[in-house]
């Protein structure tokens, strides 16, 4: 039979150590509860697996799609550009042809009297 000293130093011990008995207690009665069920957890990690792929299929289709629209959206960007490039060319174009003539009538205004000649050039060339 065990001494009354033994059954003190225990209960020294526990009051020390009180977290080694109750954490063997837990996992015991987790263990008993839970041994049943184990089933059950392989169903429902495969469960939790199929909805992991759907969610990545979902997310990658969803991305395949703004990346098109991206591209989309890059392309009229482009079109775009070079019709206004185009346009500011010909506009371009016609403003110099415009000037042109107006050297010209300007130089022939010079003839005549070329102190209002020069003012109008100022006034063209913002010199």
């Amino acid at each position: 039979m065990l001494s009354s000293l033994f059954w003190k130093k225990a209960w020294v011990w526990i009051k020390n150590y009180w977290y080694v008995p109750a954490l063997l207690a837990y996992t015991l009665v987790l263990w008993i509860f839970f041994r049943r069920n184990t089933g059950d957890m392989s169903e429902l990690l495969d469960i939790t697996k199929e909805s992991y792929e759907k969610q990545i299929k979902s997310l990658n289709k969803a991305h395949s799609e703004e990346i098109e629209k991206r591209d989309k959206i890059i392309d009229v960007y482009g079109e775009t550009l070079k019709s206004i490039e185009i346009e500011y060319n010909v506009r371009l174009k016609d403003l110099d042809r415009n000037k042109r003539k107006e050297i010209e009538n300007l130089s022939k205004d010079y003839e005549k009297d070329p102190d209002k000649t020069i003012i109008k050039m100022k006034k063209l060339f913002g010199v």
